[in-house]
């Protein structure tokens, strides 16, 4: 089954005249049951672009864009699948509460700009996460799915970052906990 998440597509957000946000996060997902068995493989590739915005007290400012991507395999456990089909309440395919293991690898640019002593930056991100998840996915009609995931992990976070000065830095955070919800509704064929 492929997935279009339309739900992530596009967010704006505005806090006040202070913060403005916009960003956008598409992904296009493949998942594929293992014979007529309660498990599945799902893959899935993301980018992710945005633009955030701060105006503060005293001519304070902060702006940033950023783009990155995030490619990510995940082996699913629908357990109460059996036990739901021998009471007809389901079918054997695709839909129901999950259990399962994933491994991400992301990849993001940065670029900061505020009127403080540092003017700008660019930054890079790689981030290697592994997570136990639970979740619920459900297909809506013919052509749409709803997905919600909360799971813990951990991270493997490296970051480089070059100021206009030429001065640069390189942190390694390993291995951070990692807390994630996700939420995705959209289009599946």
């Amino acid at each position: 089954m492929f997935k279009i998440d339309l739900y992530n597509l596009l967010q704006v957000s505005e806090g006040g005249k202070k913060v403005r946000n916009f960003s956008t996060a598409p992904s296009i997902a493949y998942e594929q049951k293992i014979g007529s068995s309660p498990f599945s493989m799902e893959f899935v590739l993301s980018g992710n672009a945005g633009f955030a915005y701060y105006k503060g007290y005293q001519l304070t400012y902060f702006k940033g864009h950023w783009m990155g991507g995030e490619g990510l395999i995940e082996g699913r456990w629908y357990f109460l699948q059996r036990k739901r089909i021998l009471k007809g309440q389901a079918g054997n395919n695709l839909s129901g509460i999950f259990a399962g293991l994933h491994n991400a690898y992301g990849r993001s640019l940065t670029r900061i700009e505020t009127n403080s002593i540092i003017s700008a930056s660019k930054g890079t991100s790689n981030v290697n996460t592994v997570r136990a998840v639970v979740g619920m996915q459900h297909r809506i009609l013919n052509h749409g799915f709803v997905q919600v995931k909360i799971g813990a992990g951990s991270a493997r976070q490296q970051f480089e970052t070059v100021y206009d000065n030429g001065d640069t830095t390189n942190e390694k955070r390993t291995p951070a906990l990692d807390l994630f919800t996700e939420i995705k509704a959209g289009l599946a064929f």
